[in-house]
């Protein structure tokens, strides 16, 4: 096959036009002349030259046809439906209401104020329901008294200071949209007030639910029907502006990872 790279880079000072890109088509595959297109005698290839939709294309046996678009035309990333925000107050009548326990079935403040609002006993519940605080562990709620939200979930986190680390909360992320995505509410607010709370932290945590509520659904016709996916996340945290910095950079790492796969 014809060394196409290094004929493109000698097109490069042969036949580059302003405003136009060349394109190099080694003839030996069959292809036929364009129109307008310049011969370059006895090397087998022709140069053609054409507005900037693609940047090279070229022929083999085992790819008759490939083309490179420019950087212009790549496709842009699916929009994501996730919205994560930061917040130091409650917002009003959230669809789910998030808490996170540790292995003790202790909460942190703000928790334990918002719990004490539906009157429950939270150790007669905890032990009916088999929760012991652990990660992955979930008391769900219907309509809890009190409180104006559809659905109180208290999620496990572990002992305190257990998995204080990136990949442990971007597990927790992704596990705490799962939950959600099987509860089929459409947004939720989550209280994060346990000890030893960090801005990098939250952002694994809003990058791990980010990447969890990825779904490759361009091509799909039909889709089930009821199916509802959470489309807004809010954080509450008391030091919710000392945070947004380093969530907003996690989660444009999430989103480059969400380009590639796209792209993949």
């Amino acid at each position: 096959a014809k060394n196409w790279l290094c004929k493109y880079r000698e097109s490069l000072s042969i036949g580059s036009c302003a405003g136009e890109s060349v394109v190099l088509l080694p003839c030996s595959y069959g292809r036929k002349k364009r129109s307008g297109a310049t011969d370059v005698p006895n090397d087998g290839c022709a140069l053609t030259h054409r507005p900037p939709r693609t940047m090279l294309a070229h022929s083999s046996p085992a790819n008759p046809r490939r083309f490179i678009p420019s950087p212009a035309k790549v496709a842009a990333p699916m929009p994501q439906t996730l919205s994560i925000s930061l917040s130091e107050s409650l917002p009003d009548s959230p669809a789910a209401l998030v808490l996170y326990a540790n292995a003790n079935g202790e909460m942190g403040p703000t928790a334990t104020g918002l719990w004490k609002r539906t009157g429950l006993d939270f150790s007669r519940i905890a032990k009916a329901t088999g929760f012991s605080g652990r990660p992955g562990h979930m008391i769900d709620i219907a309509a809890p008294t009190g409180l104006s939200c559809d659905r109180l979930l208290v999620l496990g986190r572990g002992a305190d200071g257990e998995g204080d680390n990136d990949a442990a909360w971007s597990d927790r992320g992704g596990s705490l949209f799962a939950k959600l995505d099987a509860a089929g509410v459409p947004n939720a607010a989550v209280v994060l007030d346990e000890p030893g709370l960090t801005a990098h932290l939250v952002g694994a945590l809003g990058a791990g639910a980010r990447l969890r509520s990825y779904r490759f659904e361009k091509y799909l016709t039909r889709r089930k029907n009821g199916s509802a996916h959470p489309k807004a996340l809010t954080f509450v945290a008391s030091e919710a502006k000392g945070m947004q910095a380093a969530l907003n950079d996690a989660l444009a790492v999430a989103d480059g990872t969400i380009l590639a796969r796209d792209l993949v």
